[in-house]
């Protein structure tokens, strides 16, 4: 009968293991129903898919699919160096969802679709939503939503910080809660005064068809920054302060109005040329606007 010699049954049951748990330098684990995907300083694709109930959680490296999970309440992923592009496609788990990548230029998007983007799929995070980026110029954070049918919902904060270009994108039609929108059940953050980013590049926020059940906190670059709000509601105060770069912060009329509930604080930081378009709410109070030298 054959047999491996038995220098080799080491190497043999380390293929094994590597293929039900890793593509390449990815890594999955799962510890009680938290969930830990770890990349390496290669450029990896990873999506996290959950067309399925509440804690199945589908991974896929570089378009294969390497492991499938139940259970899941918290996940946690570590992408370290690269290029890397994280999707969370129809996932839905109870607790909080953390993502923090590394030194490369780095994508990070949400999509209320499948992991294969063939049919629609809420997306669920029942606490807090935490994505850190390196900060380096042309890292992203999006929150795409193409399906009518179905919004991604936080329950608690979402928290964005190291990225210069962060588009968070429902699909609605006005500031009324609708499907397809993006509903955050506390705060949202956005922090990208990173150091690395130069100051010479362009930073773009995009806020538009979200509802924000708490306060809004937005600490900008000192780049230039160009920040448009469209169309989302605001239940609790907005704060936003920009950087050192000649800025626009527009919020357009109707149809694409937005509605603040609470009291609105806007500060242009140190440019020469910074603008400000406020457009006719409704507001609770008088936004409150200081260090933008054009207004219209």
């Amino acid at each position: 009968m054959f047999s491996l010699p038995r220098v080799l049954v080491p190497l043999v049951l380390s293929l094994v293991w590597i293929g039900a748990e890793s593509h390449a330098a990815v890594t999955t684990k799962k510890s009680n129903a938290k969930l830990t995907v770890k990349g390496d300083d290669a450029n990896d694709a990873i999506i996290l898919g959950g067309s399925g109930a509440l804690g199945d959680v589908q991974v896929m490296v570089d378009g294969l699919l390497v492991a499938e999970f139940t259970g899941i309440r918290d996940i946690d992923v570590r992408t370290e160096g690269g290029d890397d592009e994280v999707g969370i496609h129809g996932v839905k788990i109870g607790g909080s969802l953390h993502v923090l990548t590394g030194t490369g230029v780095d994508d990070v998007e949400i999509r209320n679709r499948d992991r294969l983007l063939t049919d629609d799929a809420c997306v669920f995070v029942g606490r807090d939503l935490d994505v850190k980026l390196g900060g380096q110029d042309g890292d992203e954070f999006e929150c795409e939503l193409s399906s009518a049918q179905f919004p991604a919902i936080v329950g608690r904060t979402l928290s964005i910080r190291g990225a210069t270009s962060i588009n968070v994108d429902g699909i609605g039609q006005s500031f009324d809660a609708e499907s397809g929108d993006l509903l955050i059940g506390s705060d949202l953050k956005i922090r990208s005064d990173t150091p690395k980013a130069t100051t010479a590049s362009l930073h773009v926020l995009r806020i538009d068809d979200v509802a924000v059940g708490g306060n809004s906190q937005w600490i900008l670059s000192n780049a230039v920054d160009e920040v448009l709000v469209r169309e989302p509601a605001f239940v609790g105060k907005v704060v936003a302060k920009l950087g050192g770069g000649d800025d626009s912060f527009i919020v357009p009329d109707a149809p694409h109005a937005s509605a603040f509930s609470s009291s609105v604080n806007l500060s242009g930081g140190a440019g020469v040329a910074d603008f400000v378009q406020l457009g006719d709410g409704p507001y609770a109070s008088p936004p409150a606007v200081e260090q933008f030298e054009l207004e219209q």
